[in-house]
């Protein structure tokens, strides 16, 4: 997917010009803040890659695995985790493909997706505090 980029003498005076007014303090902190979230994400998946190849395959398929994947956490999970972990994947499985297209998405959108992610991670955190808090107290 190359875009052929033209470039001329009034878009680069153009972008000189908006560039002046660029916060470079803002712009680097952002800047630095996504590298580090993309470098993180880079390492967390080739970790789970290496050390947990089916994992990893089941990830990468979610979407045509999903039934039996469902099938597979409903017999793993406490039947009431199960409702919130099927909602919560239900909900990824929507925003999964914004997800792969992110940088086409406008701002709005943008912020939207990342609002929806951040939201389904905070219930996944919740049901793994359930999950083990449990696993805990059983243990006692």
């Amino acid at each position: 997917m190359e875009k052929e980029v033209k470039l001329n003498g009034e878009k680069i005076k153009e972008a000189y010009e908006k560039a002046k007014d660029i916060d470079i303090v803002s712009l680097l902190k952002t800047f630095i803040q996504l590298l580090k979230v993309y470098g993180y994400f880079g390492k967390k998946i080739g970790i789970l890659q290496t050390e947990n190849k089916d994992a990893f395959e089941a990830i990468t398929y979610l979407g045509s695995i999903a039934p039996d994947f469902m099938g597979s956490v409903a017999k793993k999970s406490p039947s009431e985790e199960f409702g919130v972990f099927a909602k919560a994947f239900l909900e990824l499985m929507e925003v999964a493909p914004k997800m792969y297209m992110i940088m086409e998405l406008s701002g709005e959108e943008k912020i939207a997706t990342g609002n929806q992610i951040l939201e389904i991670t905070r219930t996944f955190e919740e049901m793994l505090n359930t999950i083990e808090a449990k696993k805990k107290q059983e243990k006692q």
